[in-house]
């Protein structure tokens, strides 16, 4: 398995697409630190490394600049749509996974909200029947049965 340090512009992005949601119980500067330092503490990880050999390998002048960076990138409109946003969460978890105890982790658990926000964001999401029951789908209790 490898790792990549993602750029600033898709952490950045991916904290702003949190202000889509009214209820999101995070800021996007915060989130936007919370992943820079998950996919650098990763890839730190992978490559036995510090953090900031890291980031000017992938041409960030030290890891705190590299987090400055994706703040500020947190700041400008999100330019995601809900399927971008959910592709480019997945790319995070894969990049940011490498460290010891990911999955139960602060900044996992951010990028499962962060993709429950881009989930509701669907199209035909709120359409959609929260239960599925024999009476809406009979083919499928007759697949299951």
């Amino acid at each position: 398995m490898s790792a990549f340090l993602c750029n600033p512009v898709h952490i950045g992005q991916l904290a702003a697409f949190v202000r889509r949601d009214p209820h999101a119980r995070y800021k996007s500067a915060e989130l936007a630190e919370t992943f820079a330092r998950a996919n650098l503490a990763s890839v730190a990880a992978r490559y036995h490394q510090g953090v900031d050999a890291v980031a000017r390998e992938f041409g960030e002048s030290s890891a705190e600049a590299y987090v400055r960076a994706c703040v500020v990138e947190s700041e400008q409109p999100c330019r995601l749509s809900p399927v971008e946003a959910i592709k480019a969460l997945h790319c995070l978890d894969y990049q940011a996974c490498e460290v010891a105890g990911w999955e139960g982790s602060t900044p996992a658990w951010r990028v499962r909200e962060v993709l429950s926000i881009a989930c509701h964001a669907l199209a035909g999401y709120e359409a959609a029947a929260w239960e599925i029951s024999a009476e809406r789908s009979p083919r499928l209790v007759r697949v299951l049965a």
